[in-house]
């Protein structure tokens, strides 16, 4: 799966430069462990509840397809 998308999200400078220096700790990228997370959360809600996740996204691309029209 090709990663093409941004997600920018607003954090004071120390918050964003203590995050890059425990993501140095482990070994990976701010990046890495952000997706990392949100695939997590993802996989979470996924399986807590199957029919209201599909039901949220149906939404969330209903919303998005309707914004990229011109």
């Amino acid at each position: 799966m090709t990663k093409n998308v941004r997600f920018n999200v607003r954090v004071s400078p120390q918050v964003r430069e203590e995050f890059q220096a425990a993501a140095r700790l482990r070994g990976a990228t701010a990046s890495s462990l952000v997706h990392q997370f949100m695939v997590k959360v993802i996989r979470e809600e996924k399986e807590r509840n199957p029919k209201e996740f599909a039901r949220a996204l149906a939404e969330v691309q209903a919303k998005g397809a309707q914004n990229l029209k011109v």
